[in-house]
C-alpha cells in the first residue's frame, strides 16, 4: 500500500512551484505587452493630436482667406474643448506658441517689408495683400483695413481707411479698375506708405504739419478694384484661380474672335466676367453703345449699372461715406478728366480741384467729355452724387505702362493726397 503522505506533499510543492513560475512568466509578458500597448497608444494619441492641431491651423488659415492671410487675421484657437486632459494640455501649449509667434511677427514688422517701396517691376495682388497687412500692423492706431467683398475669381476687394473713420471730411482714392492699368495700384500704395510715414513723423507740408492736414479728415483707399482682371493681364490663364472663370475667359475670347493667350490677355481691361467695370455705373449707361453686346476683354458695359460685384461695392461705399472728393487713377496720357456736364457750384468746385491737381502733377485738365465713353465711376460720382471728382491718367504711350515709367509717375503724383485734402476744405 502506497504511503500517500510521502507522494502527496512533494506533489503539492511541485505544483505550487510550477504555478509560481508560470505566474512570473505570464506577469512579465503582461507587463511587457502593457508597456508596448501603452507606448503604441501614446504614439497614436500624439499622432491624432498632431493631426488635429495641423488641421486646426489649416482651417484657421483658410478662414482668413489667402495663404498669407494668417498674418492679416491671426486665428485665436483658445478655449476649444478636447477629448482628454493630455490633448487639452498639448493644444494649449500649441495655442500659446502660436499666439507668441503672432505677437512676435507683429512686433517685428518694419517698413522694409513693404513690397511697394522695393520698386517691383510688376505689382501683383499678392504684393498688395502683403502691403495692406504691413501697413495695418505698422500703424494700427491710424489704419483700418477690411474687404468690400469677393470677386468672381475669389479675391478680396481690399479697402482701408487712414485717420478717423467717423471724420466729417472724407476723401476717396482708387486705382486698378481697368486690368491692364495695374501700375496705378503700385502708385496708390506708394502714396499711402509715404503719406503714413510723413504723418507719423509729424512732417510738414507747406505751412502745416501732416497731423494738422488730417484734422477732421479721413482717407478711404481701394487700391485694386479689379484684382481678377489684373491677374489675367499679368499672368494670362495662369492668373486664374477657379475652373469656372478659366472656362469663362476662354469663351469670352471666342466671342471676341481671339485666342485666350498672348497680347489679347496682356491687354485685358475687364473683370473676370468680361465686363468693363468703368462702364458699369449709372451715368448715361443706357445711352452708351459699347459696340460689343457681349462679355469681352474691354468696353462691354454689363447687363445693368452696378451688375458687377466690384462696381456695386464702390457704389455702396460712396453712398455710405458721402465723400467730399474722389480721385480715380487710370492710364495713360498725362491728363485729368473732371467735367461731366455739371453746373453751378459743383462745376466751380470740380474745376478748381482739377486745376489744383494739374499744378501738382503737371497734367492738363481736360473738359471735353463728349468724345469719351460715359458710365464711369467719376461720371457717376459727379452726376449722381454731386461730388467733385477726377480721373487722373498717368503714364505715356501704352497700357500696360512699362515699369520704367514708375519713377516719373511717382514724382508727378507724390503730393496729390495732400493737395486733395487742402482742396476738400475750401
Amino acid at each position: 500500500m502506497l504511503n500517500r503522505n510521502r507522494w502527496f506533499k512533494p506533489g503539492i510543492f511541485a505544483v505550487c512551484a510550477l504555478i509560481v513560475v508560470c505566474g512570473f512568466l505570464v506577469f512579465g509578458r503582461a507587463q511587457k505587452r502593457t508597456a508596448e500597448d501603452k507606448k503604441t497608444i501614446q504614439n497614436e494619441i500624439g499622432s491624432e493630436e498632431s493631426q488635429s492641431i495641423e488641421k486646426f491651423s489649416e482651417e484657421a488659415a483658410s478662414d482668413n482667406g489667402q495663404s498669407e492671410d494668417a498674418k492679416n487675421n491671426p486665428a485665436d484657437a483658445e478655449g476649444d474643448a478636447q477629448e482628454s486632459v493630455s490633448a487639452d494640455q498639448e493644444n494649449t501649449e500649441s495655442d500659446s506658441a502660436s499666439t507668441a509667434k503672432t505677437d512676435s511677427e507683429k512686433s517685428n514688422v518694419t517698413e522694409e517689408q513693404l513690397i511697394v517701396l522695393q520698386n517691383p517691376t510688376m505689382y501683383t495682388y499678392e504684393d498688395l495683400e502683403n502691403d495692406v497687412w504691413v501697413l495695418s500692423q505698422l500703424y494700427p492706431e491710424i489704419v483700418r483695413s477690411d474687404s468690400l467683398g469677393t470677386t468672381p475669381d475669389g479675391r478680396e476687394l481690399y479697402h482701408f481707411v487712414i485717420g478717423d473713420p467717423e471724420a466729417e471730411n472724407r476723401i476717396f482714392i482708387s486705382a486698378g479698375i481697368h486690368a491692364r492699368e495695374y501700375i496705378t495700384c503700385q502708385l496708390v500704395m506708394k502714396q499711402a506708405a509715404v503719406f503714413l510715414g510723413n504723418l507719423t513723423a509729424d512732417a510738414v507740408y507747406g505751412d502745416c504739419t501732416y497731423r494738422e492736414l488730417m484734422e477732421g479728415s479721413a482717407i478711404h483707399v481701394v487700391p485694386m478694384i479689379n484684382p481678377d482682371g489684373i491677374s489675367i493681364s499679368q499672368f494670362g490663364l495662369k492668373g486664374i484661380q477657379t475652373e469656372a472663370v478659366l472656362e469663362q475667359v476662354k469663351n469670352i475670347a471666342q466671342m471676341d474672335g481671339q485666342k485666350a493667350e498672348g497680347t489679347y490677355l496682356t491687354r485685358w481691361k475687364s473683370n473676370a466676367n468680361g465686363v468693363d467695370l468703368n462702364r458699369n455705373f449709372d451715368a448715361m449707361w443706357e445711352q452708351y453703345n459699347d459696340g460689343k453686346g457681349h462679355p469681352s476683354s474691354d468696353h462691354y458695359k454689363g447687363t445693368e449699372p452696378g451688375s458687377e460685384p466690384e462696381a456695386a461695392a464702390l457704389i455702396r461705399l460712396t453712398e455710405e461715406e458721402n465723400f467730399s472728393r474722389t480721385i480715380s487713377y487710370h492710364t495713360q496720357g498725362g491728363v485729368i478728366y473732371w467735367y461731366f456736364g455739371q453746373e453751378g457750384e459743383l462745376y466751380e468746385k470740380t474745376k478748381r480741384f482739377a486745376e489744383r491737381i494739374g499744378v501738382a502733377t503737371g497734367y492738363y485738365p481736360e473738359a471735353n467729355y463728349e468724345n469719351l465713353d460715359p458710365a464711369g465711376y467719376k461720371d457717376w460720382a459727379v452726376s449722381k452724387c454731386g461730388i467733385p471728382s477726377l480721373t487722373i491718367e498717368v503714364g505715356r504711350e501704352t497700357s500696360p505702362v512699362p515699369s520704367d515709367q514708375m519713377e516719373e509717375i511717382w514724382l508727378r503724383n507724390d503730393t496729390v493726397w495732400e493737395e486733395t485734402l487742402i482742396d476738400s476744405r475750401l
